[in-house]
C-alpha cells in the first residue's frame, strides 16, 4: 500500500526492541510447551509413545516453569515501555467507528499507535497478567487455601492461554503480511512512505522535526544523531 523510499525514520530505540523480543521469545516457548502440556497427551502421545512422550513432557513442564518468571519480568518492562504511547485519543473513537478503515474511502489520520495495536497491547497486558497470576498460584499451589481455587486458576490459566496464542498468532500474521512492518521491530527503523501512510500524525511530527533521513545515513554518525532525537521525539506521540 506505499511505495518504498530511499527515507526512514527510527520508530523503536534498542532497548524497546529488547524489551519486546523478551516478551516475545518469553512467550512463544511458554505457548509451546503449555500446548505440549494441554494438549500433548491426545496428539503426541499416540504418535511417539510413553517414554519419549513422558521426558518430553516433563522437560516441558521444567522448561514453563523455569521461563514463567522471565515471561512476567518482560511484561512488566513490556508495560512501562509502551503504556504511554497506548493511551486512548478521540482519534481512537473515528477508527472504531470506521472499523480501522473498512467504512469510508478517506484514510485514518493515526499518531504513534491506531487504535487496533493499542487493543492488542492491553490485550496482551491484560491476558498477560492472568497468567502471570494463576500460573504462580500452580506453581505454588501448596500455599492456596482450598481446592477450589486451584481449580479455578488451572481454569483461567488454560483460557488466557488459548486467547492469547490466538491473538498472538494474528499479531504475527498481520506483521509478516504488511510489507515494512517487520522492519519496525528488527533494525526499529521504518520506511517514511510507511508511516505516512499508516501513522500519518506521527509522521508528520517527524518531518516537521527534521527526524527522517537517509538510508546510507543507517549506520553512520548523522544516523545517530537522529536516532537519539528521534526516539526521543516518536516515543512521546500518541
Amino acid at each position: 500500500h506505499y511505495t518504498e523510499s530511499d527515507q526512514v525514520i527510527r520508530r523503536f530505540k534498542i532497548s524497546s526492541l529488547v524489551g519486546h523480543w523478551l516478551m516475545a521469545g518469553s512467550m512463544l516457548f511458554l505457548a509451546f510447551t503449555g500446548l505440549v502440556l494441554l494438549f500433548g497427551r491426545f496428539t503426541l502421545l499416540p504418535v511417539t509413545g510413553s517414554e519419549f512422550f513422558s521426558a518430553f513432557a516433563s522437560a516441558s513442564k521444567e522448561g514453563h516453569d523455569l521461563f514463567g518468571p522471565i515471561f512476567t519480568f518482560a511484561l512488566l518492562i513490556f508495560f512501562f515501555q509502551f503504556a504511554g504511547k497506548n493511551l486512548l485519543h478521540y482519534r481512537d473513537f473515528v477508527w472504531i467507528a470506521r472499523l480501522g478503515g473498512l467504512i469510508g474511502k478517506k484514510p485514518i489520520r493515526s499518531g504513534f499507535f491506531n487504535f487496533g495495536e493499542k487493543f492488542l497491547f492491553w490485550a496482551v497486558i491484560f491476558l498477560g497478567l492472568l497468567l502471570s497470576v494463576s500460573g504462580f498460584a500452580i506453581l505454588f499451589q501448596n500455599l492456596l487455601p482450598g481446592r477450589e481455587l486451584m481449580l479455578l486458576s488451572t481454569l483461567v490459566h488454560a483460557v488466557s492461554a488459548i486467547l492469547l496464542v490466538c491473538l498472538v498468532m494474528g499479531h504475527i500474521y498481520m506483521a509478516i503480511s504488511t510489507k515494512g512492518t517487520m522492519d519496525a521491530m528488527t533494525s526499529g527503523d521504518v520506511d517514511a512512505k510507511w508511516a505516512e501512510a499508516d501513522h500519518t500524525i506521527w509522521y508528520e511530527q517527524m518531518r516537521d522535526a527534521g527526524h527522517i533521513r537517509k538510508r546510507i545515513d543507517h549506520t553512520g554518525e548523522q544516523a545517530g544523531s537522529h536516532m537519539q532525537a528521534a526516539e526521543a521525539t516518536g516515543e512521546n506521540t500518541g
